[in-house]
Formats: structure tokens, sequence, C-alpha cells
């Protein structure tokens, strides 16, 4: 396995075409939440991988958050072994792209810390930031 990777790494960094890396399964998680309610899921056969800024409305999660709306956060993907992880996170409400933009320009310029992001719901963000609170 050792040699394996070492091979890769070799082949990745000397910019090599003849490696060979299988991805053998594609798995697809959901992950969901608002405030300090989570919840996650797994789907298959999803015909396409959803971008940040896609909004999708999920009937069934209607019943854990009392709302049925929400938008693409984040995709992040992980290559583990033969496995292709993708996770998407899903937050509350419709994307509001000035709103996203101005999430990366506070991180940018530390205003907010990826522990706030973490810890913080949306509304106390926003008012750390300067933004009334409606």
């Amino acid at each position: 396995m050792n040699k394996y990777l070492i091979e890769m790494y070799n082949s990745i960094v000397d910019d090599e075409l003849n490696f060979d890396y299988k991805i053998n399964k594609t798995e697809i998680y959901f992950l969901v939440r608002h405030d300090k309610t989570f919840s996650s899921f797994r789907c298959h056969n999803l015909s396409f991988i959803p971008k940040v800024g896609d909004n999708f409305t999920i009937p069934y999660l209607r019943a854990k958050f009392r709302f049925d709306m929400f938008y693409v956060y984040d995709v992040h993907h992980n290559f583990i072994d033969d496995v292709h992880a993708i996770y998407i996170s899903l937050k509350q409400g419709l994307y509001n792209s000035f709103w996203h933009q101005r999430l990366d320009e506070a991180q940018f310029k530390n205003e907010i810390s990826i522990m706030d992001l973490i810890n913080l719901s949306e509304a106390d963000i926003k008012e750390k930031l300067g933004y009334r609170r409606y």
C-alpha cells in the first residue's frame, strides 16, 4: 500500500499522465444545519452534482426543520481509496449571492472566524458584521 501511495504522489507531482487512479464508487451525502438542528442523508443515483447557490425544496425535512426550502452552501469532494465522497452542505432559505460574497469578504478580512461560522447562527453573524436584526 505504501508503495502505491508513493507512486501516486510521484505521478501527481511529476505531472505524469500514465498513472491510472480508478474511482469505483461515488457516494453523495447531504448535510443540513439550521441553528442547533442537524440532519444528514445519503443520496443514490443523483443525475447531477448540485453547485453552490442551487435551491432545493425537500418536503420530508419539513417535520424536523419546520421548512422545506434549502440552498447549497458548500460542496466538498473527498477521495478515499477508490471512493469519491461528495458532501453537500445545505442551509435554510434561498441563496443570496450578496450575502455569500459578504461572508467570504468577512473571512478574508478576519472580521469573522471559521469558529464563528460553525458556532454562530446566521442572524448572530449578521449582527457581528453590523447588520440589524429584523
